[in-house]
């Protein structure tokens, strides 16, 4: 398959050229091009800002598909951010249904459900939301309506909270293995909340895996389905690290915690996929990257 791919150079786009060069023809676009010297793929200099900086390339390249990964700028959630990716996302959109591209992947956000709490399936929603997970819902919206319009199989990944080599060293598992290497107690602003962490080449693989399926449209939750607290979390990058955990690291379990996680069915149901890696092999993965293990 001809697939397109955005956002190749980010963290997750890594683990998703890894993934998908061994079957696929791939062309990745963007201002930076993927450190992967020993993957096979081209790469095309593109400004997302600017359509006519790539729009002849996709049409004359025809993908069958696109796996949308990039959004700029981040850690800046601001009104000027969101703004820009979401007219970039629209115009890539416009592109490659001129170019009668026929499957586009695009990443969403599990921060679409809000304040909900518990296991939650795609079909749940909020409507008190901060700005990125709103404009991330409009702009699913208005791409439902360009894939209705064009007759394109549009699959939106809502993304949990993904982890692994590479990932921003602000996040919180990089930023608590971080202190630790360094003596320090990490500084947690919230340590009894429950997340649900997903390895960014789980997220690889099931992106790739509903863009090689005949899949409807649609939703799909990626994430491990399995609910951890953070202090958990944490005493386990501690006893992987030889640190000592301090005393009362963990939740009060006579208390409700806050946080949600994964409803995992919709996606095993449709191609069969579950996560591979292990929470606290992941962590491994994360220290065998930094040189600490």
């Amino acid at each position: 398959m001809k697939i397109l791919v955005t956002g190749g150079s980010g963290f997750i786009g890594k683990h998703l050229l890894s993934a998908a060069t061994k079957n696929h023809q791939i062309l990745a676009i963007g201002r930076k091009k993927p450190d992967l010297p020993d993957m096979n793929f081209q790469f095309a200099d593109a400004d997302l800002d600017a359509p006519a900086s790539y729009s002849d390339l996709i049409k004359s390249w025809r993908p069958e598909a696109c796996i949308h990964l990039a959004w700029g700028k981040l850690p800046d959630y601001s009104a000027g951010p969101c703004l820009e990716n979401y007219q970039q996302t629209i115009n890539l959109m416009q592109s490659l249904a001129d170019a009668d591209c026929k499957k586009i992947f695009i990443a969403g956000t599990c921060f679409e459900y809000g304040a909900l709490q518990g296991c939650l399936d795609e079909n749940k929603y909020s409507d008190n939301l901060t700005l990125f997970p709103a404009t991330k819902v409009g702009l699913r919206l208005a791409c439902q309506a360009i894939a209705k319009d064009r007759k394109i199989n549009l699959l939106w990944g809502r993304m949990f909270y993904v982890y692994g080599p590479g990932q921003r060293e602000t996040s919180l598992i990089p930023s608590v293995i971080n202190a630790l290497a360094m003596g320090k107690e990490p500084n947690l602003r919230s340590p009894h909340v429950i997340n649900d962490f997903i390895h960014a080449r789980d997220v690889a693989e099931a992106s790739l895996g509903l863009t090689e399926s005949t899949v409807d449209s649609g939703v799909y939750n990626l994430g491990s389905g399995k609910p951890m607290v953070v202090s958990d979390v944490v005493a386990m990058i501690k006893r992987l690290m030889k640190r000592d955990a301090p005393s009362g690291c963990g939740p009060d379990s006579s208390v409700a915690l806050p946080g949600f996680w994964s409803d995992q069915s919709k996606i095993m149901n449709a191609i069969g996929w579950t996560p591979k890696i292990s929470m606290e092999q992941g962590i491994i993965d994360v220290l065998k990257s930094k040189g600490l293990l």
